[in-house]
Order: C-alpha cells, then structure tokens, then sequence
C-alpha cells in the first residue's frame, strides 16, 4: 500500500519569550543571562561568533519558561544583547514579545511523506519504502538530525526487516524549521500508524493484533541496529486496550459519531550527538551534612533538578530536603549537552549516581574503620549511619567525623556518563549503529466523538500504556505523559502555522488555536514497569516518546466514527466535512 501524508509547521508554545541580558567586562569577558535549554552549546556558539575562547563566554541559564525544542540554539536575542553590549559598553537586555516570537522563531518542520509498505496476508510488515521531504526554511538549523530522526522512527517500535529511504531538507524563504517535541519522529509516526490501520482494514485484522504481530520483543535488534534490551510495547498494547474497552467499542459507534483508535510509539533515551555527549555531576558537603550538587543541566519544566536529587539522596540515605541544586552556569557547574533528545533524565541522573556513590565511599570507608566494622556491613539509610539493625551515628555526625579527620578532609566527588554501548551511526554502512542505551515504548488508545454535520472532533479520553522502566517520580512521569497528549492533541486537531509569501498571518494567540483546559480529555496512564539495566535506578525517557503516538491515534479514531481517512494535519471540521461529502457520493456511485 501507498500513501502520502502531510503535517504543517506547528509552534514550540512555549510561555516564555527568548530573552537575554548580556554584558563584557574589562578583560573582554562576556556574561549573558539567558533562558536556554542548552548554555554549553550557547556558549560555544557565542565563542565562535567573537572568536574568543569558551573561557571567555560565561552563560548563566535563569529559570526556563517551557522551551520544548525552541531554546535549544543560538537565538537573535543572545546574539543582538551581547553585540549591543559590546557597543554601548553597558549591559544590555533584549526580550521577545510574543508576536516577535510567532512571527520570526523557528518551528516544527512541515514535511510530506510518501510511505509504500509491504505485509503478508497475516499482517506481518516484511518492507517499507520511505520518501520524506521537508520545508527547512532558509538556514540549516538542526536538518541533519531532523533528516535522520524521520527515518529513525520508522524503525521502532515495529519490526521492519527491509527498508529504504529518502529524504530532503529544501531550502525556502519560510521560517526555520528545528527541533521541536518528538524531533522529527511525530511526523513518521503520525503516516505510519495511519497507514498500518488502512493495511489492517483491508486484511480484515484488528488493529491491535497486527500491532502485536510486529511490536518489537525484548532482545531484538532492527535492521538498523538498535539493540532493545527492554521492551514492554507488548504490555502496553494489551494494557492500554483492555483498560480501554477496546473489545466493547471498536467499530461500534458510528451511528452515535463515536470512534476508537490505536496508535504506538517509541523513543531513544538520550542518542548520542556528533560532538561531546557526557554528562557530568560533581556533589559537595557542608560541614553541617547539607549536600550541593552541581549539574549543567537546564530544568524547563520537566522536573529534572527533582529527580536529580532524588537519586542523590537515595544513594546518601538522606532526603530530597537535604540536598540543594545549582545549574546552568558554565563557569561553575560541569559541562552538559543540553535538556533535548529526552537524555536528561538518563545521562545527568546516572551521572549523579556515580558522583554519589563515590561521596558515599569517601564517608564509609573512614567511618567503619571508626567503628571497627567492615564497609559492606554499614548501610546509609534514613539520615543515618546502620550496621545492621543499629544506628551508630546521624548522617551529620559521620560527616563531621570524615571531615575533621586528616585522611578525608573537605568531601568533594564527582561523577561523569556515556552510555558504554552505544556509537554513532555509521554512513559507509546505511548509517547502521546502535545510537542510545535504551529505548521507550508507548501505546495511546484515543476515543473521540465527531459531529458529522459540523465536523467537530470533541477529544473524550486518551488511554496510554507507558514502558518507562522505572518511574523515579510518578508525579513527573504522569505530567510529561498528560502534557505529551495534550500537546499532541493541538497538533493533530488545531494548530497550524499559516505563512504566505514567508509572512506569518496568525501571530498571536488569539489567532493560533491550542487547546484550552476546556478541551483537555480525561487522561488515564498506565506505566509498564520493565526496569531497563542502563537507566538510573530502571528508568527510562518520557518527555518525548509519549507524544509521538497521539496523532495517530486521533486520526484512526476519527476514521472510526466516520469511515473516512484524513491524511493532512490538522484534522479539521472542513477536512471532516469535505471527506464525508465525498464518501457519500462514491457509496451513491457504487
């Protein structure tokens, strides 16, 4: 089967505009305050512009309003505040309003996608042909990676033992097309589960069970070479639809105009990048016993600075409360990539684990030596030093003991990551390579009401299955899902970038429709809980995977409860309309 799809340019969203405050000082020195998802590739950026060394270029990364892929490189904010600064001598600060940021900012990258794939009589996916091609706009932006992601994400989360495929960025006068969300992945996701259930229809096969024919198992490495040492698809599938009803309510609803659909999804967890990947963490304790930790990671929303310390302290057997977090300042902190790539969670938190586990070395091995016991019978637990049953000492008191003794001193460690099995991809092998060191699963069941008359789509609830590892907070955990879907949901149904002539014609949020809590549907996730070897303490990503899977899902649902197909985002009351006309004059002519 043969099908083209299409998805327009669609905004980050985020509440805060780009911004900047930047100032040199007498050494030549530039200090610019920003709000970035990624102030070490900020600052090398900058230091290429002026060419002066990294050393000279200090970011400091404020509190990050939302950023979701548009803050991740070098801004005309960052480059006219340190450029003004520079010729007024005096610090100088530029902000964005918020049509500056919708008239100008780059977007989610509009592109067409022609999908030939090949299944047996019993759905097994034996080929597929992949011809993608996007609007870049003028500049190159992140394209390579985008290019690459859209053939990515026709790999997983099925099995695919043949495929090919073609890409291109084109240069236009539109905006930039970068990162955004779901990085170039929601757009292949968005045809492919469209298509998969037009191949299902035809073949007479539930869409569940041909997604549970080619869910990629535990084990399985894809034609590509993406090694999945964890996978709960399987689960998340056959949890998401029975929690759902899938049974009850599949092809059941038209006469009311209700609709049911199924869609998958998966994501890397922190690919490796062409330039440095490492994170690091370095961990330092007052005398009181209060601990520092020091991480250039950029929390913008996600919770990041939350879990970080969680994973701390459980390693120190103290509590959250007594741990305090300072980021994104590349004079002081270690050096970070950046918060892009659903790698945070992953990298930062693992690297944190090693600086802690080191920092707990440094206070065991001294204090059972005081105690006279070995060091694997003493336990850090409950803000406190254990040998077996018995508290010897307050976590404090071990500090202090460390601290003040001449061997230790001052407790400092620190903790760096890569993934051990991982490489980058290699092109004189069809860019074969295994590109991270694991990879999340989800399913999202969507049940929607469509009013055929006025093509409205009323979004009632979204049902997911979520392979996540481990949950290190499910607090977390459930608002990047629930904001995942809602997100998604305004891709799919709402937004759209209109440009004519390289202008944008709705520049505000009056005119660039996202949905409302009014719109919201209920939300019930599911977490799969495979506790994959790699992640911190069994975790996996779940800022990305998530949103990856919605569209699809809406769209298949709406062709539920209509019988009509729509392959062009978003899905709108005209699109509906149109579609249904025109099926009622081919069922008339047949």
């Amino acid at each position: 089967r043969e099908d083209t799809f299409y998805t327009p340019s669609f905004l980050c969203g985020y509440m805060e505009p780009n911004a900047a405050v930047a100032q040199w000082d007498a050494n030549g020195k530039l200090t610019t305050w920003v709000s970035s998802q990624a102030p070490f590739f900020l600052r090398r950026e900058l230091s290429l512009l002026y060419s002066i060394p990294q050393g000279k270029v200090r970011v400091i990364n404020r509190f990050v309003g939302g950023g979701f892929g548009g803050k991740c490189e070098i801004c005309d904010v960052h480059v006219s505040a340190s450029l003004l600064a520079k010729k007024a001598g005096r610090p100088v600060k530029v902000v964005y309003t918020t049509e500056d940021e919708f008239a100008v900012q780059p977007r989610r990258i509009p592109t067409t996608m022609t999908l030939k794939t090949g299944v047996k009589k019993d759905g097994s996916i034996v080929a597929q042909i992949s011809s993608v091609i996007t609007d870049g706009g003028p500049y190159r932006s992140v394209g390579a990676v985008t290019i690459y992601n859209h053939g990515l994400a026709n790999m997983i989360p099925y099995r695919i033992p043949n495929f090919k495929f073609d890409a291109y960025r084109v240069f236009t006068n539109n905006q930039v097309g970068m990162a955004k969300r779901g990085h170039g992945q929601i757009q292949i996701r968005y045809a492919v589960e469209s298509q998969l259930d037009m191949i299902a229809e035809a073949l007479g096969i539930d869409p569940v069970d041909i997604r549970l024919k080619n869910a990629l198992r535990p084990g399985e490495v894809t034609v590509n070479g993406l090694r999945m040492r964890t996978s709960g698809l399987v689960q998340a599938i056959e949890s998401a639809t029975q929690r759902a009803g899938w049974k009850q309510k599949r092809g059941k609803g038209r006469a009311q105009g209700r609709g049911i659909g199924i869609s998958c999804g998966a994501f890397a967890c922190g690919p490796k990048i062409a330039s440095l990947t490492d994170s690091g963490a370095i961990i330092k304790v007052n005398e009181d016993g209060g601990v520092v930790v020091y991480t250039g990671a950029s929390d913008i929303g996600q919770g990041s600075n939350t879990v970080v310390m969680q994973v701390v302290a459980e390693v120190l057997g103290i509590g959250p409360e007594d741990i305090s977090i300072v980021t994104g300042d590349t004079d002081v902190t270690p050096f970070e990539p950046g918060t892009y790539g659903s790698r945070v969670s992953w990298y930062m938190c693992n690297a944190a684990i090693k600086a802690a586990e080191d920092l707990r070395k440094q206070i065991v091995e001294p204090v059972a030596a005081k105690l006279e016991v070995k060091p694997e019978e003493i336990t850090l637990k409950n803000k406190g030093v254990y040998v077996g049953d018995r508290r010897a000492m307050s976590f404090e008191e071990a500090v202090r003991a460390v601290q003040v003794s001449s061997e230790k001193g001052i407790l400092i460690a620190k903790g760096t990551y890569y993934p051990p099995d991982v490489e980058w991809p290699d092109p004189a092998n069809n860019y074969y390579g295994n590109i991270a060191g694991g990879y999340s699963f989800s399913a999202q069941v969507a049940e929607v009401e469509v009013d055929r008359e006025t093509g409205q789509v009323k979004l009632l609830k979204v049902t997911a299955g979520d392979d996540i590892g481990y949950p290190l907070n499910e607090m977390l955990a459930e608002g990047q899902a629930e904001g995942s879907i809602s997100m998604g949901q305004g891709e799919t149904l709402y937004e759209d970038v209109m440009v004519s002539n390289g202008r944008v014609l709705n520049p505000s949020l009056a005119d660039y429709k996202l949905p409302t809590v009014k719109d919201t549907p209920e939300m019930d996730v599911i977490h799969i809980i495979t506790n994959e070897p790699g992640g911190p303490f069994g975790a996996k990503e779940v800022g990305e995977g998530f949103i990856v899977s919605i569209p699809g899902a809406i769209a298949n649902a709406i062709h539920d409860a209509t019988g009509v197909w729509i392959k062009e985002l978003p899905i709108t009351p005209e699109k509906i309309v149109k579609a249904l006309e025109a099926k009622e004059k081919e069922d008339k002519r047949r």
